[in-house]
């Protein structure tokens, strides 16, 4: 991505590569500075959105104080809550599910049980007519492991374990994780 942006310094997708390069490797702060830049410049379609909250939820699980953990669990479930709803109406066929389940898992860490029961439903029947949409190699893991994560959160353990069981099965047949 650094070699990419010595002769594309503007690009959106190098530099969101690049944020998700320094999120994976540990490099939170780094990763936030530049997800929060690309924000800030006002990018907030759901890969930037989706890396800032990533970034925030890592902040959030590595920080000890405990004022800025709550800070960064609640930014980044408002953040994948708005991305999840803004790609809920731009109506495209595999619009924010990942986000929403994102959101959902946060909104359970935060303690909003309510919330995150009514975006797992929401997320789980999007993911439902996705999966009976849409062929074999069209995303099946993600989709498979994302009904499984909205199950669990719906407390519908043996459904989880089906789903979870589907996407490893998946993952173990094609080597693929999506």
């Amino acid at each position: 991505a650094n070699i990419g942006l010595g002769d594309y310094p503007d690009s959106l997708e190098l530099r969101r590569t690049k944020g998700l390069a320094l999120a994976r490797s540990g490099a939170t702060l780094e990763a936030k500075q530049l997800a929060r830049e690309l924000y800030d410049e006002g990018y907030e379609d759901e890969e930037t959105l989706g890396l800032l909250a990533r970034t925030l939820k890592d902040q959030w699980q590595l920080s000890t104080d405990s004022v800025q953990k709550a800070e960064s669990l609640q930014e980044a479930a408002a953040l994948c809550e708005l991305a999840f709803r803004r790609e809920l109406k731009s109506r495209r066929r595999n619009a924010g599910y990942w986000t929403g389940i994102n959101a959902a898992t946060l909104a359970v860490a935060s303690g909003d049980l309510a919330k995150a029961i009514t975006l797992a439903e929401g997320v789980r029947r999007q993911c439902l007519r996705l999966l009976n949409r849409s062929s074999r190699d069209e995303n099946h893991y993600w989709i498979l492991a994302t009904i499984g994560e909205a199950n669990l959160i719906l407390r519908q353990l043996p459904d989880a374990a089906e789903m979870y069981g589907k996407a490893a099965e998946l993952a173990y047949k094609t080597r693929s994780f999506g």
